[in-house]
């Protein structure tokens, strides 16, 4: 707890450092303007501080004040090196810090970039690297629009005025190994049509929206997006939220201490959950809702909620809950009810529900269902509850 404390610390005080310390240095002898890597390697206007030598690697010498959007790049296959100056705008209506757009194989590293309407703009762009940068204060830290094949990776976005990464329409992108932290809106935001993403080992903590969502991104074609082994902690929303998204696969995840629910799943098909820490959240640990059908719960530890553990609500169908660790949470262990029903044709199978504030297993206005081969023990209340289920339940369950 204290290592954890100590490390959020440190971030805010880096956070306050970095904006201080950019802000000074943008302000002293910034030089202002728009830069333009041309198509042909050039650089406009030519006396704005970044050079090249073989119009492949482009290094900035000095920090750039520009009222409308920082860097233009309208070459592909080229390295833009920041050098860690500064690109500073003033969150002109759709400016960006770097603007890639209809360009391929460019890279972006080592650039502090702060206060655009977008940090970083990738407009029907592919196979671009954005890596180590720090952006701070931007309306949205990193935008993908009808791009694809990206990698962005270490870095740090933070104090968004929406989201820190937002991915509208856009496949196959990588984001990895990155800090998203005390921004306004959601941590990582996929939207629309957005397929194959990996969201991998990222820090998404204590921003003021969801962890990461995804939403819109295909209610009955699958879309495959994998959220994996990340650590999603103390968001004021929900820590990761599937909403009108199918397919995907939520595992190994760290989900701690979010404001609302650990995991949210809304109006889904086939996705999977399974090998997550879903601790400490204020609201479920994993709530299932509205139509949501065909889902595998398996293998999460589902400890110490402030809601239930595992939560069915509102006629989802087909859930697969299995070899789950489900206690100490200040509901009932599993829960299928709530407002329109727990739904029909679940399994619940080999979970250890043990401790929980509620009953172990509580089933209201649900039908078809097995439960079979759980340990179930030490529940506050009964270890299986029943009220006005429908047809028949088929119960082979060890309790002690």
């Amino acid at each position: 707890m204290f290592k954890r404390f100590a490390f959020e610390l440190f971030i805010l005080l880096l956070i306050e450092f970095l904006t201080l310390a950019f802000g000074i240095r943008t302000i002293e002898g910034a030089w202002t303007g728009t830069v333009y890597i041309r198509a042909d390697g050039t650089i406009d206007p030519q006396n704005a501080p970044i050079i090249t030598h073989d119009k492949i690697t482009y290094i900035l010498l000095d920090n750039i004040v520009s009222y409308e959007s920082g860097i233009i790049i309208e070459r592909g296959n080229i390295i833009l090196d920041g050098n860690y100056f500064a690109v500073q705008g003033i969150l002109t209506q759709y400016s960006s810090g770097v603007c890639l757009s209809n360009v391929r194989n460019v890279i972006i590293k080592n650039m502090n970039i702060q206060k655009f309407y977008y940090g970083i703009l990738m407009n029907n762009t592919s196979n671009n690297e954005i890596s180590g940068n720090t952006l701070i204060s931007n309306n949205i830290g990193i935008y993908l629009i009808f791009s694809s094949n990206n990698t962005i990776s270490k870095n740090i976005v933070t104090a968004s005025i929406g989201d820190g990464v937002y991915v509208e329409s856009s496949s196959y992108n990588i984001i990895t190994r990155n800090r998203m932290t005390n921004n306004k809106g959601s941590g990582i935001y996929i939207w629309e049509n957005s397929m194959y993403n990996s969201i991998s080992e990222n820090d998404v903590m204590l921003n003021n929206g969801n962890g990461i969502y995804i939403g819109h991104s295909g209610i009955y074609p699958l879309t495959y997006n994998n959220i994996a082994r990340n650590d999603i902690t103390k968001n004021n929303g929900t820590g990761v939220a599937l909403y009108h998204s199918s397919g995907n696969v939520v595992s190994g995840n760290n989900i701690t201490a979010n404001q609302k629910d650990g995991v949210y799943v809304d109006w889904s098909t086939a996705d999977k959950i399974y090998g997550n820490n879903v601790t400490e959240n204020k609201g479920h640990g994993i709530h299932i809702w509205c139509s949501s059908s065909v889902i595998t719960v398996s293998k999460n530890n589902v400890t110490a909620n402030d809601g239930h553990g595992i939560f069915l609500e509102w006629a989802p169908a087909n859930i697969i809950i299995a070899e789950n660790t489900v206690s100490l949470n200040k509901g009932h262990g599993i829960f299928l009810g709530g407002f329109g029903g727990g739904g029909s044709h679940h399994v619940i199978t080999m979970n250890n529900v043990k401790s929980n504030n509620g009953n172990g297993i509580a089933l209201e206005s649900s039908s078809y269902n097995v439960i079979s081969k759980n340990n179930i023990k030490i529940n506050n209340i009964y270890g299986i509850y029943t009220l006005q289920v429908q047809r028949r339940i088929l119960f082979i369950t060890t309790t002690s």
